[in-house]
């Protein structure tokens, strides 16, 4: 009988060492085919400049675009950022016209034509061109509402409208700037 147990533990310890080397030879294979699978998807890869497609020049969020006659492009941007081209969007200028005031966001600009433009934007911004949008010059409101839309109807008649129904109009070309009482509403004003 213990000639029986013997043979019988003997073929137990045969067996497991079966499946332990059955187990390591489970692991290298596997081990091999992820490192060959590797170097064959690293050798086939291709390699590429990355270039900023998204929100380029910056990564900052546009808030409107407006083509100009004759082509030029003017962006205004968050963070107080305009943006400007003049062959396509291939190459952009930056500035940032209220640096003075800590570059408040501005979300929306309206152009009379290729020279004169208006843009409108955080606390009370409103901004005026007379270049395309290579320089601009701040209008004072008297407002600290946040302006989320400006339109001229003509060179003098413009108007601006925000948060708090915040409402103003011009009959100067931006020089001075009267409420128009809004009734029936507390909120925003995003277009008028």
């Amino acid at each position: 009988a213990n000639l029986k147990t013997l043979k019988s533990h003997k073929f137990q310890l045969h067996s497991n060492l079966g499946d332990l080397k059955m187990k390591n030879f489970v692991q290298i294979f596997f081990l091999f085919s992820i490192l060959f699978l590797g170097i064959t998807i690293n050798s086939n890869a291709q390699n590429f400049e990355w270039i900023w497609q998204n929100s380029y020049p910056l990564g900052n969020n546009y808030n409107d675009i407006t083509m100009l006659p004759g082509g030029a492009l003017v962006g205004v941007l968050d963070g107080g950022a305009v943006v400007r081209s003049t062959d396509g969007g291939t190459v952009w200028s930056v500035s940032y016209p209220d640096s003075l005031n800590g570059n408040r966001s501005i979300y929306e600009a309206t152009f009379l034509n290729a020279n004169v433009g208006y843009a409108s934007g955080l606390d009370g911004l409103v901004m005026k061109t007379v270049d395309g949008g290579i320089t601009w010059t701040q209008l004072s409101t008297g407002s600290v509402e946040d302006f989320w839309y400006i339109e001229f109807i003509n060179a003098d008649t413009g108007y601006v409208c925000g948060t708090t129904s915040a409402l103003l109009k011009t009959t100067n070309g931006g020089a001075n700037w009267n409420p128009i009482t809004v009734t029936g509403t507390s909120t925003l004003l995003y277009k008028v």
